[in-house]
Order: structure tokens, then sequence, then C-alpha cells
């Protein structure tokens, strides 16, 4: 299968899986989902996560990298992946073993050139508001900061939560 950004190539996958069904084959795994903490460094009004301490540990990781590194995107969620500490320092000294991508709230500088995709959660265009609904002042300038750093070396998504708290200022 060519490279491609994985919610780019729907069709081709799609494709691909009825071919391995009809010829009796194993269907390939393209995407791997990684929650590797429920720890987060934010209080957002709207989450309903118990801050936990649990995290992966770094072996069960490189065991996943080893397994699928080279033929699926391995894709970083958690609670807040910036979190755990040996995560970032692994992705930006590894980074030509997989394709990486994370979804992150980014107040710590992500590790944009160890990532083909970052997708960053902003909730609300407005600085005040956002900084409130996290419970963190002055969280909103410093992941715009880190968006804008991120920008010329990978792709970026911004996601948004819509909440009972913001779905009136949308």
């Amino acid at each position: 299968m060519r490279q491609s950004l994985y919610w780019d190539d729907f069709l081709h996958r799609a494709e691909e899986t009825v071919d391995c069904i009809k010829n009796n084959q194993q269907i390939p795994v393209r995407r791997v989902a990684v929650f590797v903490t429920q720890k987060c460094n934010l209080s957002c009004a709207y989450c309903n996560s118990v801050n936990r301490p649990l995290e992966m540990s770094q072996s069960v990781f490189e065991n996943i990298v080893h397994k699928y590194g080279k033929s699926a995107i391995i894709h970083l969620t958690g609670g807040e992946p910036s979190t755990v500490e040996w995560l970032y320092p692994y992705l930006e000294s590894h980074k030509d073993e997989a394709r990486f991508h994370l979804n992150t709230n980014a107040i710590i500088t992500p590790p944009y050139k160890a990532v083909k995709r970052l997708k960053v959660s902003l909730d609300s265009c407005n600085a005040e508001y956002w900084d409130e609904l996290v419970g963190r002042k002055g969280s909103f300038d410093k992941v715009v900061e880190n968006i804008k750093k991120s920008i010329p070396h990978t792709v970026v998504s911004i996601t948004f939560t819509m909440t009972h708290e913001n779905y009136r200022t949308i």
C-alpha cells in the first residue's frame, strides 16, 4: 500500500479490506491507537475522566512500535501524552522507525518534527474563555504558540469538542 495520511484514504483501505475478505487473507493493520496514559495536565470543565496516574510502560510501547511501526500509523492519545516523561524523547529519537501521529493539548511543546500528524485540542477561539474552561491561565496563548511552531514541520489539525459549555459560542 502506498503511504498516505490515514484519514485521507478510506476508499483505498475499504477496497483492500474487501479484497482480503474475498481472498480469505488477513486484513492488514493500518492504524494502531495507543492510549499511553490517563493523566492530564489540565482540568477541563467538560471532562468526565478521573485524573488517574495510569500510564503505559516504555517497554510495552516499544513492543507496539516494533510490531507495527513499519506497517501502521502509531496514533498516540490519552489523557494527555505529554505527561508521560519518556514519551517525547522516545519519539524524537525513534522518528524514523514509525509514522507517529499525536493527539495533544499542546500545553507542552510537542515533538512536531517527530510526528507526521499533530492533532491539537482547542475548544474555543476566545483566550480568556478557553483558559477558564481548561483551568489554567495563559494556556490558550501557549497552545497557539505551539501550533504555530509545529505548522512548518508537520500536518496540524485542530480538534474541537462541542460541549454544553461552549456550543452557543461556536
